[in-house]
């Protein structure tokens, strides 16, 4: 209707009004540790299970604040080893029953999958395909700047796996966890505001991405 367009600003705007992230976090809070939950329980069902590993924000949250980050509540990350990438999808109609879309999956360069992402409402969920070179981690993330997508691959210490509870659910982290945070975010106790992932420490490489994905389905 008219005047819904007059009155309702669009949701860009809103989120330019001073003050309204900040509320929109508070809001989300909530959804997300309940998406977090049941996403745990959907994946503990399904072929995945026993086969992915907390990373990013999450693992960050857990090992520094015993809590997911409030102000990285928009984004699940979880790696899967390249072995496991059949086991992956096949857990998808799963996901998808629980309300989870497959969105799309990336290429690196060398042409071997790198992400698989899916999405529910507001909520990503990123599964990033790990191969392991002797004793690293290697894993690939892409990012558009000044108009060029580039992919960078980032290496990180691997060694064994642990069981933790966190959030009431049983997860599986690095084991020690301390030297992949380090690798990835430098001081890791010291919350930094200005972290950039394709500028982390624990980046090796970077150059142009000749498989950039198509545009979105949604725009």
């Amino acid at each position: 209707m008219v005047w819904e367009s007059v009155l309702l600003p669009p949701y860009a705007a809103l989120r330019r009004l001073k003050g309204y992230a900040a509320v929109e976090q508070r809001l989300q809070y909530p959804r997300y540790l309940k998406a977090l939950s049941q996403l745990h329980s959907v994946l503990q069902s399904t072929p995945l299970a026993g086969h992915y590993v907390l990373t990013g924000g999450l693992l960050l949250g857990w090992r520094r604040e015993g809590r997911a980050l409030p102000w990285d509540c928009w984004d699940i990350d979880l790696e899967v080893g390249e072995e496991d990438s059949d086991r992956l999808f096949a857990s998808l109609p799963a996901l998808r029953a629980a309300g989870w879309r497959h969105r799309r999956s990336w290429a690196h360069n060398g042409g071997g999958l790198a992400e698989v992402r899916c999405t529910r409402g507001a909520i990503g969920l990123d599964f990033f395909i790990t191969r392991r070179l002797g004793d690293e981690l290697a894993s690939w993330v892409f990012a558009k700047r000044d108009g060029t997508w580039l992919q960078a691959e980032q290496r990180v210490p691997v060694g064994s796996l642990q069981e933790i509870t966190f959030l009431g659910s049983t997860w599986q982290v690095p084991d020690p966890v301390e030297p992949a945070l380090r690798a990835m975010y430098g001081t890791w106790e010291v919350a930094d505001p200005g972290w950039d992932y394709m500028e982390s420490s624990s980046i090796v490489s970077r150059e142009p991405w000749n498989r950039p994905p198509p545009p979105a389905p949604w725009g």
